[in-house]
This record gives C-alpha cells, structure tokens and sequence, in this order.
C-alpha cells in the first residue's frame, strides 16, 4: 500500500501538477463542478473507503469464521453496491 501510494503521489507531483488546468479545471468548467464540490465528493469516498476498510479487516480478524465470514460479506456488498448504484443511477436520470 505504501509504494502504491508513495507511485500515485508522484504521479499527481510530476505530471497532473503540469497539466492541472487541462486535465482538471477544464473539465470542471464544463461539469459546472466547483472545487469545493469535487473536494466534499472526494472526501465522501475517502471516508467510505476507511470504513470498508476497517470493518473488513475487523471482520477477518474477529468474526467468528474469519476468511469464510468476510468472503460471504463481500458477496453481499457487491449485490448492495449493485442496488445502490441502481438507485442513484435511475433516480438522477429520472
């Protein structure tokens, strides 16, 4: 996890630093997104994704069943992000 964070961090350090207006602010303009907007979607999945990850390391490691239990779960979760996403989906479309 460090070297993939640590690779990605370069990345945004030595070339979308170069290209931000391009690569983000452009396409921003034409979304009529502001940065205040994309920082509060951005932080939403960050803390999403802390969450998912500490309870499925909770579950592997306390659950009783452990790897079988957090398997069964994922399963679950792929069907509930199914349906989520169908929601969402259908409902901002109408």
């Amino acid at each position: 996890a460090s070297a993939a964070f640590f690779g990605y961090f370069l990345w945004q350090v030595f070339y979308t630093r170069q290209h931000v207006e391009k690569l983000v602010l452009e396409p921003m303009k034409v979304a009529n997104t502001t940065i205040a907007s994309a920082a509060a979607i951005f932080s939403a999945i960050g803390i999403v994704s802390l969450v998912h990850s500490v309870t499925f390391f909770h579950t592997v490691k306390f659950f009783p069943g452990g790897a079988t239990s957090a398997g069964i779960m994922k399963a679950l979760q792929a069907v509930l992000v199914f349906v989520a996403t169908a929601v969402v989906f259908l409902w901002s479309f109408g």
